[in-house]
């Protein structure tokens, strides 16, 4: 499952996303545990000020978010991970991604290719 957020425009700070990233954050932890962090530049990165922070994203410079590896069994007994993070429209407007994904996905993607191969 996903959900992504309305873009945040104007933004090449990530200051308005990485304040309403912090928010939804602090309320998955709450649920379902606390999470990793997930903030990296490249080595070498071009894109290293303050002002370009949604630019590296764009750039593949920078990688940002947030992961649940093993989210708390009690909210979900088949939930197997969540994923927040930052993805961006231009080097000036960025949104979230949020994914959960579930422990029986490999299992269904495995039957799905068994039939599609079958099929032939």
């Amino acid at each position: 499952m996903i959900g992504i957020s309305e873009p945040f425009r104007n933004d090449r700070y990530g200051e308005e996303l990485r304040t309403q990233f912090g928010r939804v954050r602090a309320a998955l932890d709450a649920k379902y545990g606390n999470s990793e962090t997930i903030d990296m530049l490249k080595p070498g990165a071009l894109w290293t000020e303050p002002d370009d922070w949604v630019m590296a994203i764009r750039q593949n410079e920078r990688m940002f978010g947030a992961y649940w590896p093993d989210p708390d069994p009690v909210q979900s007994d088949d939930l197997g991970y969540i994923e927040l993070v930052v993805s961006t429209l231009s080097s000036d407007t960025a949104y979230m991604v949020l994914r959960y994904g579930t422990t029986t996905f490999e299992d269904c993607e495995r039957a799905i290719a068994e039939r599609q191969d079958s099929a032939f």
